[in-house]
């Protein structure tokens, strides 16, 4: 988001109604359960002010994603009756 952007980009962080164009993005997943596959939303740390702080826009959602889906499986097995 903050691609395009001329100022501080910490000012769209903290206000994301002035973001009027981003980047696209792919995302890559290593992680289950995290979304990022398919939300638009995102969490920056100011590293200055140890600040951290959630935003998103509705263009920041990614334009693919890729997973193994092996990090979906799960070792749970139901009881037998």
């Amino acid at each position: 988001m903050g691609y395009y952007y001329e100022g501080d980009v910490w000012d769209i962080v903290i206000d994301p109604s002035t973001i009027n164009k981003v980047l696209p993005i792919a995302s890559i997943l290593t992680l289950a359960a995290t979304g990022s596959e398919m939300d638009a939303g995102a969490v920056i740390t100011n590293l200055e002010t140890n600040e951290e702080l959630a935003t998103g826009h509705k263009d920041m959602a990614p334009k693919f994603s890729i997973l193994d889906p092996t990090y979906t499986y799960t070792n749970y097995k139901m009881a037998s009756t």
